[in-house]
């Protein structure tokens, strides 16, 4: 353990949990039509509400920083927009919304980081 007080490797494996719950329910988002793939989305949805909720009240949220330069965008949407519901990494989550709202990988994922922005500009604060 090193240096590191049982604080630290406690804070640290968190984040590392985080990280992974981050990857794992955005990996099942996607926009299917079949019943199954709707319930999966709803899940994932839930889930990604509940890791919000869950992480708020945590001092450290460094790690998403490494989850705003993810290649997969769903991450990059989804983290921003927590980062701009918690107040932190502000300049960052706006940088990562335009670029994916600029995206033409995914038209859908695009236009919510665009609305996502000008809520955000409007109201000048998001709420989950």
């Amino acid at each position: 353990m090193g240096n590191k007080s049982i604080k630290d490797v406690w804070s640290e494996n968190k984040m590392i949990e985080y990280i992974l719950e981050y990857r794992k329910f955005c990996s099942q988002l996607n926009e299917g039509t079949s019943k199954n793939d709707i319930k999966r989305h709803n899940l994932a949805m839930k889930k990604l509400s509940e890791l919000y909720y869950k992480i708020e009240p945590q001092e450290d949220k460094s790690f998403v920083l490494e989850l705003l330069n993810e290649k997969n965008i769903r991450i990059g949407l989804l983290v921003a927009s927590h980062c701009l519901g918690w107040g932190i990494y502000i300049k960052e989550a706006k940088n990562v919304l335009k670029k994916i709202s600029k995206s033409s990988e995914n038209q859908e994922i695009a236009f919510d980081a665009k609305m996502t922005l000008e809520v955000y500009k409007e109201q000048g604060y998001l709420k989950f």
